[in-house]
């Protein structure tokens, strides 16, 4: 049943994970692994791989290894590739481009998922050529399913010179003017649009799919060396953002030229916190401190969003007076992303256990990203008196008097 079709789950460290005869999972940045995983995940450091580049690519380093590895002598008449998170509704395959992208907590999509064991999709893929998710739009720093209507739209030029590496960006379109002259004109089209099918999720006929991955690999290769040294914290995942625009820019020259029959299918994305979350507040309220902190570290596993985690863990301890914990759950936060409220509880932290001489080192932390806030001011001038430090207290005493 179903060897028709092959699609490739991109899967990192502690991170549920599918499998059928259909959905292979393949662990992208393996080589970074200390020890193989314990479950039946393809690894994408063997044989020719660029897995010691996930940090700057993310789940193209599975992509990489499918190319180099599988495409060759694969027998399936369809490939394709999804993530952890977001799994293709691939049941409900249409020709009509439209909305939609299902939000679902983890639980309810098992369930879902072992429904479709049962089910033969090769009929549903049959007559297309291509599928691709659902279009979504710019909007603000994120992309939505939904077309805003408030003007807040970018194109994608706007969206990746605002949120992400021009010079990346720039090294594309340089590339793709040096390199394949014959793909200018829909880079410019893709590049002026306001949407884009994302994610770096498609399922191809196989030679397509050889061959787009071909080129995108090929490009991108070229850009490493027109950039030099990428390895630094600038360019982390940046190549994998960059990416999404590929299948879009290789698409609008050959689904026209070459009458490829484009089908559109819905998703669902995987919501690994809300359950964990729900439960963590039912143990706060019961005053059950400990469990509620436990069911908060599994959704660190899940999330992306491992600051905002911190930050509630560092608020629980906090509660409890326990200061040291506090101070360094609200650490992590503050190593992860420079959060303000990270940076305020590690203050507050401090503050309690009466350590002026760190408290004001974290205030002035803060102060650096709430720039000329009074309270904080303030407490720096009484700090800056406590430690005796005229220099400090006069300095803070004028960006007061300035106010």
């Amino acid at each position: 049943m179903n060897n028709n079709v092959k699609i490739f789950v991109s899967y990192h460290k502690d991170m549920p994970y599918f499998e059928s005869d259909i959905f292979q999972p393949i662990f992208c940045g393996a080589e970074k692994l200390k020890k193989s995983p314990k479950h039946p995940f393809l690894l994408d450091n063997k044989n020719t791989n660029i897995s010691d580049k996930n940090i700057y690519y993310s789940e193209l380093t599975g992509h990489y290894w499918v190319l180099k590895n599988y495409l060759n002598t694969a027998k399936e008449d369809y490939i394709g590739f999804c993530h952890y998170r977001r799994f293709w509704d691939i049941l409900n395959i249409s020709v009509t481009d439209y909305p939609c992208a299902y939000g679902v907590i983890y639980q309810s999509f098992k369930k879902l998922f072992n429904k479709w064991k049962k089910y033969d999709i090769t009929g549903n893929l049959s007559g297309y050529d291509v599928i691709l998710p659902c279009k979504s739009y710019f909007t603000g720093s994120i992309i939505n399913p939904i077309k805003p209507t408030d003007g807040s739209e970018h194109t994608f030029r706007e969206y990746f010179k605002l949120f992400h590496v021009e010079k990346l960006h720039n090294a594309l379109i340089d590339v793709i003017k040096e390199e394949y002259s014959d793909y200018v004109k829909d880079a410019d089209t893709v590049f002026e649009q306001e949407y884009m099918y994302p994610y770096n999720m498609y399922i191809m006929k196989t030679s397509l799919l050889k061959e787009f991955l071909t080129w995108m690999f090929d490009i991108f290769e070229k850009i490493e060396a027109k950039l030099g040294n990428f390895k630094t914290p600038e360019y982390y995942r940046q190549f994998g953002f960059l990416s999404e625009i590929m299948v879009n820019i290789w698409l609008e020259k050959n689904a026209k030229e070459r009458n490829l029959k484009i089908g559109y299918c819905p998703f669902y994305m995987l919501d690994f916190e809300t359950s964990y979350l729900e439960k963590a507040a039912l143990l706060k309220e019961a005053g059950e401190f400990e469990k509620s902190i436990k069911e908060l570290h599994k959704i660190i596993k899940y999330t992306d969003n491992k600051t905002k985690y911190f930050n509630l863990i560092a608020q629980l301890y906090s509660a409890k007076n326990d200061y040291k914990n506090t101070i360094k759950y609200a650490k992590l936060g503050f190593k992860n992303s420079n959060d303000i409220l990270s940076c305020l509880l590690i203050t507050d932290a401090y503050r309690q256990l009466k350590d002026i001489k760190k408290e004001f080192y974290y205030a002035e932390k803060t102060l650096e990203l709430m720039p000329d806030d009074n309270t904080i001011l303030n407490r720096l001038l009484f700090l800056s008196k406590q430690l005796n430090n005229n220099k400090k207290y006069d300095y803070y005493f004028s960006k007061i008097n300035k106010q």
